[in-house]
């Protein structure tokens, strides 16, 4: 499955494109996104598993189980960070002392103009029967900060956690 999310969270033009791949097997769930960097302050700690990831630039995709409200969170950041929560319920975090850790890479391109990550991530960390998804990425400072979404969250402000708003998924 290939999707772009070129759209702000209500659904406006946004700046910027985030392109996904998500494929499937036995095992993995492996997610490859390339975006157009804008070259926002980096994490001021080293790459690898970092709480707080949504405050920097970033891709983010949920997976979601409606019938049970479970989710998962997976974020990717330009310079070598990431991230991933579980939920059963809107924002309702589970196992959230546990750091769930998968394969991971990312690079910066093109002179600075793109990024790239690939993540494998294992299938356990998905919830069972994932009928539903959003894609979302993020980029600037301050006043400035944009935030897309793949399938529109509408509200007062940007929601990612708004899981009626997701999109049908199947790959």
């Amino acid at each position: 499955m290939k999707i772009s999310v070129t759209k702000l969270w209500n659904g406006e033009e946004g700046r910027g494109k985030y392109d996904f791949e998500i494929s499937t097997d036995d095992e993995f769930t492996n997610v490859r996104v390339t975006a157009d960097f804008f070259n926002d302050p980096a994490p001021p700690k080293e790459p690898g598993y970092l709480m707080g990831l949504w405050d920097f630039e970033v891709a983010e995709i949920f997976f979601l189980n409606s019938k049970t409200e479970e989710y998962s969170e997976f974020e990717f950041g330009p310079h070598g960070h990431f991230l991933a929560l579980k939920f059963k319920g809107a924002r309702q975090g589970i196992d959230i002392d546990e750091k769930f850790e998968f394969a991971f890479s990312s690079q910066i391109l093109d002179g600075g103009k793109t990024w790239t990550s690939t993540a494998r991530i294992p299938n356990h960390m998905i919830p069972e029967g994932v009928d539903k998804f959003n894609c979302y990425g993020i980029n600037g400072v301050g006043d400035d900060r944009n935030y897309l979404a793949f399938s529109s969250v509408p509200g007062k402000e940007p929601d990612y956690h708004r899981i009626h708003c997701f999109a049908p998924f199947s790959v």
